[in-house]
């Protein structure tokens, strides 16, 4: 397991130690450096930083300053950690610093719990912000965010997450040691008692339940408990000593004087307009979590983050505004009788959604290992092809366009496992003119379990939809295949077993392309080598680990059409732009390294350029649509179409030619070393295939990104 070096903004906030168990619960080793904000005793020994308030961003920008110029002295004497993990924007700087401290570079990742206002809006300092957050950022190798809205609506909309981060959702759950069966349900208290325990920032909060308290005295009474911010409620106390119904109960220590205060409360206040509009609607706040362990009946606003999780789970209510009238006439409306039914819903939502367990924390860690690559992660678990798969029925799709030479082939060998699991294979032709669909319905005369769907839109996106849409009502897995490929007789239980034991809702493969001939054999060793690739998880040797994007395989129906399908306007990029949605989604990918695709590339030329052409449109489609950033190997080949132009002015001066000449050069080194490895002949012209494919790729995806007209979305 992995040891963690974790820098934390407040080494006084519970949630930091909180993390620290959960981490040590999954068997990390952990060191803790970072500021202080408070003065009462650590819960154990941490390197401190320095010291730093709230919301003084000059200080706080003085001491990170302090802290990066410091780190060697500070940092560099510790073992070398095999992942650094930065808690906020702040300590990302840092911890970008310490990388650099070792000779082997410890991986980063990234934890953001709140997304701070100075982030958001389009002034000069947001947008400065956010483009120090992703210059930071770029080396992440995993996303810690503790909401489903902040990917959503942040990271995603602003291009926060680079290519090669994996997002991980971490909620703010329970610590598992804590007894949550303390409070009783089984009667009702005389005067129901709201709790608002926490950080108490929320201004309106306290002035609409001070209303609501004086409209009707001693009808209903308020508990709140913590930390006031008295610089964004300064009038707090004032206006709780004027009021007989709020009663603050001052500083708590989190956990163990949770079971009390929720004990003493009948609902949890959900509601926080501090933020409102931004960080405020997209959180999932500990007071969710909190509150629900213990049974209370909690209470968000409508159109926030809490009330969908709320209603997604058919528990406690939702105001439809902030206000006095809307508390009052909730709280009338539920007697003694109504909140027991409530009690009990909450009641009934199983303990693990809201309190952390051993696999919470084993996910973590494994994550985290992950996130060090596979020389420090432990050796991926070996697979039982014959394990348990999961359970479910099938639909099996496959997209074809004039695919006589294989479709035969490809139906062959899916047909055993479609009759022994009872699937569907549905072929979604495009218009094939080559025999595809007499070669399809043939089978189906036969009787085998194969349908023909014509697909209007031709494309390999809308295809697949629309299997989905029109045979898939009762399936709750999707398996694409692609007709242009060859699969192990095992490949489809394979996929099965490893969703089974991995947990993922996507599993995906690696592929190895395979020739035939001078031409094909060369393509093929170019698609396989690190330069024709740029080392993509799923082109190389994979390993089994959680990834952000690989070859589409065997994918969960009910989140696939959760975010909405295959985006159709996507000729191609289109897996890798459902990726991004299922990721934001809180789904996972698991990259498999049980099986393979045997992938057969282009026969011709103008056939392999005219698709690569493609790919680099859909590239800059995703990019424009997702407003992300592309990766390092990406910039490169993006850069190569605008280098080979400058060519034309060779005329003029020799310099403009050195990009071609160096092009080309390196496009022979690498055939050079492509048929040394292979030791195939042929493959000396795999650089002219690599180079070929960089080239259309990179003219594709210009020709996308010139053509696109701000405001018209991503649609060409």
């Amino acid at each position: 397991m992995p040891s963690i070096l974790y820098l934390a903004h407040d080494l006084d906030d519970p949630a930091i130690w909180r993390r620290v168990a959960m981490l040590r619960a999954g068997g990390a080793t952990v060191t803790l450096a970072g500021f202080r904000r408070g003065t009462d005793p650590l819960p154990e020994p941490a390197l401190v930083l320095g010291v730093t308030s709230n919301g003084r961003m000059v200080r706080r920008l003085g001491a990170v300053a302090k802290a990066v110029l410091a780190a060697k002295k500070t940092l560099g004497v510790l073992p070398r950690p095999d992942v650094i993990l930065a808690r906020n924007l702040e300590m990302l700087a840092i911890a970008r610093r310490a990388q650099g401290l070792w000779s082997e570079r410890p991986a980063l990742s990234y934890e953001v719990l709140d997304i701070h206002r100075m982030m958001l809006g389009e002034s000069s300092r947001a947008k400065a912000m956010r483009w120090t957050e992703r210059r930071l950022a770029r080396k992440a190798g995993l996303l810690l965010t503790s909401s489903p809205g902040f990917v959503r609506e942040y990271f995603v909309p602003h291009g926060q997450i680079a290519d090669g981060t994996r997002v991980m959702l971490v909620e703010n759950k329970v610590n598992g040691h804590l007894d949550t069966n303390g409070a009783d349900r089984s009667t009702s208290r005389t005067v129901p008692t709201i709790g608002w325990f926490g950080i108490l920032r929320c201004a309106r909060s306290l002035e609409v339940l001070d209303q609501a308290t004086r409209s009707a005295p001693g009808r209903y009474k308020v508990l709140l408990a913590g930390r006031p911010a008295l610089d964004v409620v300064p009038n707090f106390h004032a206006v709780v000593d004027a009021n007989p119904d709020l009663d603050f109960a001052g500083p708590y220590r989190n956990p163990d004087d949770l079971p009390r205060l929720y004990g003493a409360v009948d609902f949890a206040w959900l509601v926080d307009r501090y933020e409102a509009g931004q960080n405020s609607d997209w959180l999932l706040p500990n007071r969710l979590y909190e509150g629900c362990a213990f049974g209370a009946i909690p209470f968000a606003l409508a159109g926030t983050e809490v009330a969908r999780k709320l209603e997604e789970l058919g528990i406690g209510r939702v105001l439809p505004d902030v206000s006095a009238a809307a508390v009052g006439h909730l709280l009338d409306a539920l007697g003694v009788a109504e909140r027991a039914a409530l009690f009990a819903e909450v009641a009934a939502v199983p303990r693990t959604t809201w309190v952390a367990g051993e696999d919470d924390a084993r996910d973590l860690v494994d994550a985290m290992a992950a996130a060090a690559g596979p020389a420090k992660a432990d050796a991926p678990p070996t697979i039982d092809k014959a394990a348990a798969p999961v359970q479910g029925k099938v639909l099996v799709v496959i997209p074809t366009l004039n695919e006589a030479a294989h479709i035969s082939q490809v139906i062959d060998s899916l047909l055993p496992f479609a009759r022994r699991r009872d699937a569907r294979i549905v072929v979604a032709d495009g218009g094939s003119s080559d025999g595809t669909q007499a070669i399809v319905s043939e089978r189906v005369a036969l009787g085998q379990p194969v349908v023909l769907l014509h697909n209007p839109a031709r494309l390999q996106s809308a295809a697949i939809n629309l299997a989905v849409e029109v045979y898939g009502a009762d399936a709750d897995w999707l398996l694409r295949i692609d007709a242009h490929a060859d699969y192990p007789t095992d490949y489809c239980d394979v996929l099965l077993a490893e969703a089974a034991r991995s947990g993922a809702d996507s599993v995906v493969v690696g592929m190895e392309a395979v020739g035939k001939g001078i031409w094909q054999t060369a393509v093929a060793a170019a698609q396989n080598s690190r330069f024709g690739n740029g080392g993509a998880a799923h082109r190389m040797a994979p390993v089994g680990r959680f990834v952000d994007h690989g070859h589409h395989a065997l994918m969960r129906l009910s989140l696939f059409r959760a975010v909405g399908g295959y985006d159709p306007d996507f000729s191609h990029n289109e897996d890798a732009e459902l990726d991004l949605r299922l990721r934001a989604a809180g789904g996972r990918i698991w990259l498999t390294a049980a099986t393979r695709v045997a992938y057969f590339p282009r026969r011709s030329l103008v056939a392999l350029v005219r698709q690569y052409f493609r790919f680099g449109r859909g590239r800059a489609q995703n990019i424009l649509k997702h407003k992300s950033i592309p990766g390092l190997r990406q910039m490169v080949v993006i850069a190569l179409a605008p280098a080979l132009l400058l060519g034309v002015l060779a005329p003029l001066a020799w310099v403009f030619a050195v990009p071609m000449i160096a092009w080309v050069f390196a496009c022979l080194a690498a055939g050079i070393v492509i048929a040394r490895g292979t030791g195939d002949v042929r493959s000396l012209m795999a650089g002219f295939a690599a180079g070929a494919m960089h080239a259309a790729w990179s003219a594709g995806f210009w020709a996308r990104l010139l053509g696109h007209r701000p405001g018209s979305g991503a649609k060409a």
